[in-house]
């Protein structure tokens, strides 16, 4: 089975494909019945999503966006964000937080949505 700390690394990956397939495992982990990102492992997943939102390769941006969802979804709002934001450049840190706000916003609904995609 593969550890948030192996996923972590492949979310830096610098091949897209490689990318794509972490930022899809973040989102099916995310959505496992008690799934749990331990606090430990939030600034190395959440971070690498977040810059992968930025990402070249728009069908990187696309599942990024999708992963991020499910990780705001897992903790029901916007302690992981905060808690990676301290991390980030100064720079990122109010894009992930408006973000993340903005993700917010659309409720637990947009959740389920994004499990039908």
């Amino acid at each position: 089975r593969l550890g948030w700390g192996a996923l972590a690394k492949l979310l830096s990956d610098t091949s897209p494909e490689v990318k794509q397939q972490a930022l899809g495992s973040v989102k099916a982990v995310c959505r496992a019945e008690g799934a749990e990102l331990p606090a430990s492992m939030i600034d190395a997943v959440v971070v690498p999503v977040y810059q992968s939102l930025k990402d070249k390769n728009t069908a990187v941006r696309t599942v990024a966006e999708r992963a991020m969802l499910h990780l705001l979804c897992l903790y029901s709002g916007m302690e992981a964000a905060e808690s990676a934001a301290g991390r980030l450049k100064e720079a990122d840190q109010v894009g992930v937080l408006e973000y993340c706000k903005r993700t917010v916003a659309k409720g637990v609904d947009a959740c389920a949505a994004s499990d039908e995609e």
